[in-house]
């Protein structure tokens, strides 16, 4: 094969995804490669290791040089590629095997100039769709710029794709640029392309990064508005681009400038520079509608006081409210007025209070149904860990999902002693048919008379040899990579439990992605943080040292409730990383009417705060206290009668106010909703408790 590609990869301070990333280049099914390393003056070894390649593979060829920033690492490669093609990979990120020759197939038989992969973001592919195509100039200069509803398959990254040589010759990236100089040389390149072929089959593993210093407001950010400047003088001629274009640089900067009050970032100069482009925006007449809209959810949500917003946030609004114009102010004012009244103070027209004694509140819901009963306290056995991980699958009549799910267990990579444990909580359909094929050495039947979901996961529990333990709904999956991402951290340190984040799903439409803050908590500070995160027994492995003193309260619905109150207290070091490991399954069909069994959901709050020790009730505890017996009190008990949530009302004031109480410490409210549903359940007002409740979820 006489063509060669030539993938140029920006090296800094990656020593822990560095061999992943390289790996994945040479065991291209395309072997004519030229892999260039350009080591951005690391610190931490990664221009060792990327030595070490080089002497292994004379595909590999090295540079050095001092720190520059990740544009001038790959004008170094650019400079020294001598392939037909380029290409250009991320130290953190890796490529299917196939990538370089599917990319390279569709630029030969479709005498294309720039072909592109569909991505993985953290393992989850954006397309779930396979499709091939070509696109014009200025399609693929829409979906680059994010201007079009379709999906990011292009993105305004350049490493999910392969050059011709020819089209980048005497081009290259713009040093001086902190955000945005890849968007800007991908346009310039589609400019010289005359055919761009593309497919959505997902072939670059892109990692999300930690973005936290992107989200700090600085000077940099500017490079943002610059790039679009250019691509402005780029697409000059163009008037429907053009002014696509500017209408998102405005939007980008307002969005500055938002950041900004937020931030309390007063840096003059950046908010001149910036307000030159709000005062010409095409968008002026959407001002009082969308723009209000974002004031109101950037700032006023997270405020909650005008002190805040006229205060001294007073010289943003000056600046993005008429173009910097002071007299539109007091015109804009009354709008904003209104919406900061929405969230609380527009309760007050649905208050309404009412006298329910506790005994009356019980005796109602008790006669319509009761499920107040003491729990067994769990088996505690010594056992032997002989495993690194335990699969707890509890099973109930799921035959229509159970293949999928084991497929997606028994698939994963998992270079370690583990075992799976199929408990069949006396199914009736053909999941014991199903379970008992996949019966191996590491997968093990259990099967017991029907008890329910919380009596399947204890059996597990009791069963279980492993250091770990994960569980997986019968008519879920996992993603690929689940159970290694999730097992990976604790090899190196000793956490309680590690959460990734899930997705839902119908049929093969993707619903809703978690984006929960990755980070790793210890105490102190984990009694105060580890609430925002998920109580669902799922997504997650828990150590047997924090199940060996816990079981699932059997018999009741949200069982897993559980989790917030006994799990997560008695937590000590907790860790949730940024990889999707779970597809929840969503059913649209499922009955939603309202039963009386949801009852339980305040019952079994009830009994978890009766079992948890005194010197558990926390701050946090207490808002997790009363966001079980408002928000989700609301969200379960959908559709019954206004007679038993008045009941419910009255009881939930007895427990919460015996759970404060017991709060040995300063309360703080985590969110302001918060401490207004407290102060509805005070003053017995019923009516701003239900409509608090709904608004907040």
């Amino acid at each position: 094969m006489s063509e060669k590609i030539s993938v140029i990869v920006p090296v800094y301070n990656v020593r822990k995804e560095i061999e992943n990333c390289i790996e994945s280049i040479l065991n291209q099914s395309f072997k004519n490669l030229e892999i260039i390393l350009v080591d951005d003056g690391s610190t931490d070894g990664s221009g060792k290791i990327c030595d070490r390649y080089a002497k292994k593979d004379d595909r590999v060829i090295v540079f050095h040089k001092e720190n520059g920033g990740v544009s001038s690492a790959r004008n170094v490669g650019l400079k020294a590629a001598t392939g037909n093609y380029i290409g250009f990979v991320d130290s953190d990120d890796w490529i299917e095997a196939t990538m370089y020759e599917e990319l390279y197939d569709m630029m030969e038989k479709g005498f294309a100039n720039l072909s592109i992969s569909g991505i993985y973001v953290n393992n989850w592919p954006e397309y779930t769709e396979e499709k091939k195509g070509r696109l014009s100039q200025e399609r693929a200069i829409k979906l680059c710029l994010g201007l079009t509803e379709e999906k990011p398959c292009l993105m305004s990254g350049i490493c999910n794709k392969l050059f011709q040589k020819e089209i980048l010759n005497g081009l290259y990236l713009d040093e001086t640029l902190y955000i945005g100089e890849d968007m800007l040389f991908l346009i310039q390149a589609i400019q010289r392309s005359k055919r761009i072929n593309y497919t959505t089959k997902s072939l670059y593993h892109y990692i999300q990064r930690n973005t936290s210093a992107i989200h700090t407001i600085s000077r940099k950010h500017l490079s943002d508005i610059i790039s679009h400047e250019e691509v402005l003088k780029i697409l000059k001629g163009n008037s429907e681009l053009t002014e696509l274009v500017t209408r998102r640089m405005c939007n980008n900067c307002i969005n500055l400038l938002l950041n900004c009050a937020e931030q309390k970032i007063w840096d003059k100069k950046m908010i001149l520079y910036l307000q030159k482009y709000v005062k010409k925006s095409p968008i002026y007449s959407y001002r009082q509608g969308t723009l209000l809209k974002k004031i109101y959810e950037r700032l006023i949500c997270l405020s909650y006081t005008s002190y805040f917003v006229f205060g001294n946030a007073r010289n943003i609004l000056t600046t993005i409210i008429g173009g910097g114009k002071r007299e539109k102010i007091e015109q804009c004012k009354i709008y904003i007025q209104e919406l900061l009244k929405y969230r609380y103070l527009f309760s007050k027209f649905y208050s309404e209070k009412i006298t329910v004694s506790t005994e009356e509140a019980y005796k109602t819901l008790a006669e319509f149904y009761n499920h107040k009963k003491e729990m067994a306290q769990p088996e505690v056995t010594e056992k032997k860990e002989t495993k690194q991980l335990s699969i707890i699958i509890p099973i109930y009549n799921c035959d229509s999902y159970l293949d999928e799910c084991l497929k997606s267990i028994l698939t994963q990579y998992m270079p370690f002693l583990y075992e799976v444990l199929l408990i069949d909580d006396g199914s009736t359909d053909n999941s014991k048919e199903i379970a008992q094929k996949y019966e191996s050495e590491n997968v093990h039947y259990i099967y017991q008379e029907n008890q329910g979901a919380a009596s399947a996961r204890n059996l597990g529990i009791r069963q279980a040899l492993g250091r770990y333990v994960m569980f997986v709904d019968a008519d879920d999956r996992l993603s690929d990579y689940a159970v290694w991402n999730l097992i990976k951290p604790v090899m190196d340190n000793d956490y309680d439990i590690v959460v990734g984040q899930y997705y839902t799903f119908e049929k093969n439409q993707v619903l809703y992605r978690s984006n929960y803050r990755s980070q790793s908590l210890r105490q102190p500070e984990i009694k105060t943080a580890i609430y925002q995160y998920p109580g669902f027994p799922a997504m997650k492995i828990i150590s047997s040292r924090l199940l060996k003193n816990f079981q699932f309260p059997e018999g009741y619905l949200y069982e897993d409730t559980a989790i917030w109150f006994h799990m997560y207290s008695q937590c000590n070091s907790f860790l949730c990383i940024p990889e999707l490991v779970y597809g929840y399954r969503y059913h649209s069909t499922r009955n939603t009417k309202f039963d009386k069994k949801k009852l339980d959901t305040f019952w079994i709050v009830e009994y978890l705060l009766q079992q948890l020790p005194k010197e558990k009730f926390t701050s946090q505890l207490y808002m997790i206290t009363i966001y079980q017996l408002s928000i989700m009190l609301n969200l379960r008990l959908k559709g019954a009668d206004m007679e038993i949530l008045k009941a419910v009302f009255g009881a939930s004031k007895k427990l919460l106010k015996e759970t404060k109480e017991n709060v040995q410490e300063e309360i703080c409210y985590s969110h302001r909703g918060y401490y207004l549903i407290e102060q509805a359940f005070e003053n017995n007002d019923f009516g701003q408790w239900l409509y608090l409740s709904k608004i907040y979820h």
